[in-house]
């Protein structure tokens, strides 16, 4: 049995394996690096903590009847209990009394 651990001898079928680093030459996306060396500015800018004064007034008009004071008041409401006066509608009480005959006949031969 030839068989040995590890793999034994590795077969390379006669050619030669370099072991190189390899260099890559490669540049950078259109216009990637144009601003590579900017930094930001900013940070002098100084915030105001001012108390804000509201000059205001009313609009066109709009205290013109500010006086106002709707009258009315004295309408009363009165409640009545109506009264409807219904009748049948002509010849409809005529048949009331009515009741239908038949259904006392047997049909015989069938």
């Amino acid at each position: 049995m030839d068989h040995k651990p590890g793999g034994g001898e590795k077969k390379t079928g006669g050619k030669k394996i370099l072991s190189q680093k390899l260099e890559w030459k490669t540049n950078s996306k259109i216009g990637s690096l144009d601003n590579a060396k900017h930094s930001p500015g900013g940070g002098n800018v100084k915030i105001k903590n001012e108390k804000v004064h509201w000059n205001t007034a009313s609009k066109i008009g709009s205290l013109d009847n500010a006086s106002y004071i709707p009258g009315g008041g004295n309408v009363k409401i009165e409640s009545h209990k109506v009264e409807i006066k219904a009748q049948s509608k002509v010849g409809s009480t005529d048949y009331i009394t009515h009741k239908p005959g038949g259904g006392t006949k047997k049909v015989s031969g069938i």
